[in-house]
Order: C-alpha cells, then sequence, then structure tokens
C-alpha cells in the first residue's frame, strides 16, 4: 500500500460512519470503470455454489439479518 493509501484511511477513520458509508459507495460505484478480468462472472457462480453447498449440508449455519446488521454496525462505530 502507498504512502498516500495509507494516509487516506488515517483520515477516513476520522471521519463520521455516514461519511464513510458515502465515500464506500462513491468508491464502488467507481469499481464500474475498472476492467473485469475474464472468468469473473464464472468464478463467483463457483463461489456462491460451495457457499451454497456448505449451508444445504450443515457445515455452515446463517444467523439472522438482523443479527448480521448489528454485528457490522458494532464494527463500523
Amino acid at each position: 500500500m502507498t504512502a498516500l493509501a495509507e494516509q487516506l484511511i488515517t483520515q477516513l477513520d476520522e471521519l463520521s460512519p455516514q461519511e464513510r458509508a458515502e465515500i464506500a459507495l462513491h468508491l464502488i460505484r467507481r469499481l464500474d470503470e475498472v476492467e473485469i478480468d475474464e472468468g469473473y462472472d464464472e468464478a463467483w457462480a463457483a463461489e456462491l455454489d460451495r457457499r451454497m453447498e456448505e449451508v444445504t449440508s450443515g457445515k455452515v449455519q446463517g444467523i439472522p439479518a438482523d443479527e448480521a446488521i448489528a454485528r457490522i454496525r458494532l464494527l463500523i462505530s
């Protein structure tokens, strides 16, 4: 990571959660300008299949959405 990127991250940590969310959304939207590697869709489809198999086989257990959201809020606050 470049020094500039590290500096930006430090500054971002000083922002409110709302400001960080707005910046994150902006950055995600800018990713549309990035050329995606060939095979991207197939790789994601395989990953989704793998994860679904883990859930249906009982290897992994999901959690309710409200609990997941509460955990995320704790992490970003």
